[in-house]
Formats: structure tokens, C-alpha cells, sequence
């Protein structure tokens, strides 16, 4: 299993978000990769991770706490006008081609892996991790199917905002 926590960084002394791993978990190697690759992803907008350990005392990833609201708290049956929609889309779509040029995916796409600061930027929350932890990184996926379930992730993300509410199944 998995656990979060919230902890302070004390070399750092900021907060921090802490994915504690169960060592024995079958995705832990496979999740702390796309940690550590996140962190090379130049210029992106993703919640950055700060640290990895995989030590037999704690396996964990500790990233930055994301700044601003989730895009959950805006599904309330209000929709998003469409040029909202249109710019956060766009946005998103050049973070996850950024992160896909260092062979990371999200796969996972959810309103609550998404993250608008009060400036108005949109932030990936998860990259790698989130397929990871979900197991939809199949060793067996081709880029064409990966690119494919991203889209349709976005495709539900953007029909979320635009009717206001969550769909029930990302993938409809």
C-alpha cells in the first residue's frame, strides 16, 4: 500500500508532500523511477518531487505541496466557459508532450491530479507516479495506445469542465 503525508522538509524548510511506499508493494520500483524522471522533465508545469528514498528503513518520494486549488473543487455543476476550457486544455497538453519526450506518461488524468495556482497556471500532480501506482503502464501498451488513453483522459477532463461535473467513467 501507500500512505500520504504532509511533513516539513527540514534541510529545506518548506512543507512537503510525503508518498510513503509499503517496500513489498509491486509497483515500487517502477514508481520510484518515474519520480526521479520527473524531476528531469525541463520546463514543465508538474508538482515537482523533491526527494526519493528506497532504503530498507523508508521507501517514499517527497514532492512540493501543490499550490492553489485541484480542478475537483470547480466540478459543482457550474461549467467552465469554453476559451477557459480551450486554455487549460492547451496547457496541459504541452506539460504531458514534455513529460512524454523523457518516456514519462500520467495515463491517470483526474481532476484531482490537476492543480490551478491563483495566477491562473495549471500543474500536473503525479506524472509517471500515477500510472505507476495504477498499473496502466502496461509493458505491452505502444506509444499510438498510450497517446490514445491520454487523449481520452483529456477529452474527459475537458468534458468535465465544460458541463460543470465529474464523468463517471474518465474513459466515456
Amino acid at each position: 500500500g501507500t500512505e500520504l503525508w504532509a511533513a516539513t522538509d527540514k534541510l529545506l524548510g518548506t512543507e512537503v508532500r510525503v508518498l510513503m511506499l509499503a517496500p513489498q508493494i509491486p509497483v515500487k520500483q517502477a514508481v520510484l523511477d518515474a519520480a526521479r524522471r520527473s524531476a528531469l522533465v525541463d520546463g514543465a508545469r508538474l508538482i515537482r518531487v523533491l526527494s526519493v528514498s528506497d532504503s530498507a528503513d523508508s521507501v517514499f518520494v517527497a514532492t512540493e505541496v501543490p499550490v492553489g486549488r485541484n480542478f475537483a473543487s470547480f466540478l459543482d455543476g457550474t461549467p467552465l466557459r469554453a476559451d477557459q476550457v480551450h486554455a487549460i486544455i492547451g496547457s496541459l497538453a504541452q506539460t504531458l508532450a514534455a513529460a512524454r519526450q523523457r518516456g514519462l506518461r500520467h495515463l491517470h488524468i483526474t481532476p484531482e491530479s490537476l492543480w490551478i495556482t491563483p495566477s491562473n497556471e495549471v500543474y500536473v500532480d503525479g506524472i509517471g507516479m500515477a500510472a505507476a501506482l495504477s498499473n496502466t503502464q502496461s509493458p505491452d501498451m505502444t506509444p499510438a495506445e498510450a497517446d490514445r488513453l491520454e487523449v481520452r483522459r483529456l477529452l474527459g477532463f475537458a468534458a468535465s469542465l465544460l458541463t460543470g461535473s465529474s464523468l463517471s467513467d474518465p474513459d466515456d
